[in-house]
């Protein structure tokens, strides 16, 4: 069974989740996975979710960007501000706000280095 780990400043049960396994890094929203579905998975090299962390960090959200094939932007979803994953049509997920603070909140406790979540 794979390990999926959630920032410990998540609160609401729903989150960012993230597992590494065989020289990469899965990132999937648990929401899914609470009604039964399976997530869209975004799959990165180690060096691409480095990449990744270090702009969430640092994220202006009022700009889109683009790290490791990923688009991170601030949209709209279901009438709702939220944090948007996209790879492409098929592949993309979409956080709250509230959800996004908190898996950022783990990226800048270290919670989410390659060397911390492989474990």
């Amino acid at each position: 069974m794979t390990e999926w780990i959630r920032s410990s400043y998540s609160s609401n049960g729903y989150c960012v989740e993230v597992h590494h396994e065989d020289h990469r890094v899965l990132l999937r929203d648990s929401k899914y996975e609470e009604r039964g579905e399976e997530s869209p998975v975004i799959e990165f090299t180690p060096s691409g979710w480095r990449s990744f962390l270090f702009v969430a960090q640092e994220w202006d959200r009022d700009r889109p960007v683009t790290i490791s094939g990923v688009v991170l932007s601030n949209q709209a979803y279901h009438g709702e501000d939220a944090i948007c994953l996209i790879v492409d049509a098929h592949q993309h997920l979409h956080f709250t706000m509230q959800e996004w603070d908190a898996f950022v909140s783990g990226v800048y406790a270290g919670e989410f280095q390659p060397e911390a979540i492989a474990g």
